[in-house]
């Protein structure tokens, strides 16, 4: 809906990708510090939960819910293909749309600081 009423605002009936670059900042600005993070973990090639849960600081149980709602939302894939440990990723089409919106830059820049975050459940 919000890339639509962006299309309407510039006089277009249909949504391109520059309105879909548009929402993807605005959902970035709505979303936790601590998703923020797993994010960051995530466009730094971190893969394995233990992995990114030290990396942003928080528990393995927080990183797995975190992982498991933006799978939900098909952001991230879990491959287990590897029996023991699950390895997760950003989904390609979503690599490539931060990457296109210039938000890769400002993920990249996300405090990893826990401590200013008082909903992280450490």
């Amino acid at each position: 809906m919000v890339a639509e009423s962006s299309a309407l605002l510039r006089d277009r009936d249909h949504v391109t990708t520059q309105d879909v670059e548009m929402v993807l900042r605005v959902a970035y600005d709505g979303i936790l510090p601590r998703r923020r993070r797993v994010l960051r973990a995530l466009l730094e090639e971190k893969t394995g939960v233990r992995e990114i849960a030290r990396h942003i600081g928080v528990s393995v149980n927080t990183t797995t819910r975190e992982l498991e709602m933006l799978q939900q939302i098909k952001m991230v894939i879990r491959d287990d293909s590897e029996r023991k440990y699950s390895k997760w990723r950003l989904r390609d089409r979503i690599a490539e749309v931060i990457g296109d919106s210039g938000l890769t830059m400002r993920i990249l820049k996300t405090d990893l600081s826990w401590l200013e975050d008082e909903n992280d459940d450490n």
